[in-house]
């Protein structure tokens, strides 16, 4: 299959190397802006064109392209080429707004192309685990979600941290309990940039009485990955930063016991019990989401991450933005 990268920054160097050691892809070319990379690229893809034009990349006519570009160029880019016929996988966030990922998403169906968008937790082992764990309803209720996303940067220019780092957690959320808040609460602040929200506090409400509570911040020494879910048997935590125990299961609970007497006498039973750390199957969650990428192209499925999915990422992340405003 013949794949076209567009951007190499970040994450573009992750997918330059991924696609250039696939033995179903042929590596085309990589396209950027900014000619101070051509060196570098020629260097480690010397098979591999660098242009700084995507209509060099149309001529080519790639198979698909994978777009690592600013969020405020994904909608353009991603329009040009499934409009061109070319199957498309788009990092995070797809868009800025829900109206442009519909717009995207009626295109690539009247192509009849793939879009998909790179929410890579999805693909991730250990959130897959935690879903299973929640579908069976291995923790009981879900009563509240915290998660951190923290660290030292990279403190962008293009979006607010919001939209580069509460996405994966809006995405992680959207897929292990498949529902959407109804209420969104942010406390944002400009510490460093003037512009753009570097520090975030969300707050989000679900209909069934379940919150989650989210930290992002692109200003913290430490990184920081972790996400905990307090339910009524178990509690669980997951730390992406852990080499070896990525998720612990703590027995702990609250339940409400019956008493004696009068009706709605009740008594709280608290349960301390062990530690369970589940063996989690050491995959790179990127090269997972670029191995379905191409199975969706080839066999003409429609993605884990489709748009649909980044419609609901896109309501939420809306959601929160509009709070921001109403607090400005």
């Amino acid at each position: 299959m013949k794949i076209s990268l567009i951007g190499y920054g970040y994450w573009g160097k992750n997918w330059a190397r991924l696609l250039s050691n696939n033995s179903n892809v042929e590596f085309l070319s990589i396209t950027d802006l900014d000619r101070s990379k051509e060196i570098e690229i020629k260097s480690k893809y010397p098979s591999t064109a660098f242009h700084n034009s995507v209509d060099q990349v149309l001529k080519e006519k790639p198979d698909a392209v994978i777009i690592s570009t600013p969020v405020s160029t994904h909608f353009q880019l991603s329009k040009l080429f499934l409009e061109s016929k070319i199957n498309v996988l788009c990092e995070k966030p797809l868009c800025e707004t829900p109206l442009e990922v519909e717009t995207l998403n009626r295109i690539s169906e009247e192509q009849a192309v793939t879009l998909m968008v790179g929410q890579i937790f999805e693909f991730n082992k250990a959130i897959q685990k935690i879903k299973d764990l929640l579908d069976l309803n291995y923790l009981g209720d879900v009563l509240y979600v915290v998660s951190s996303r923290c660290g030292l940067g990279p403190i962008r220019n293009d979006v607010n941290v919001i939209s580069d780092l509460a996405t994966h957690d809006i995405s992680i959320l959207n897929y292990l309990f498949a529902d959407l808040p109804i209420k969104a609460n942010v406390s944002a602040h400009k510490l460093f940039n003037h512009s753009l929200e570097d520090l975030a506090n969300i707050s989000l409400s679900y209909e069934n009485g379940m919150s989650a509570h989210i930290m992002v911040s692109w200003v913290e020494a430490q990184k920081e990955r972790i996400l905990k879910i307090v339910g009524t048997k178990k509690m669980l935590i997951f730390d992406d930063t852990s080499t070896s125990e990525k998720i612990k299961i703590i027995d702990k609970g609250v339940s409400y016991i019956k008493e004696d007497g009068d009706f709605g006498s009740f008594q709280l039973s608290v349960v301390d019990g062990d530690v369970y750390i589940p063996k989690i199957e050491n995959h790179e969650p990127l090269q997972l989401e670029l191995d379905h990428f191409i199975e969706c192209i080839k066999e003409h499925k429609r993605p884990l991450t489709d748009a649909f999915s980044a419609l609901n990422v896109a309501k939420v992340l809306d959601k929160i933005n509009q709070s921001v405003l109403r607090n400005d």
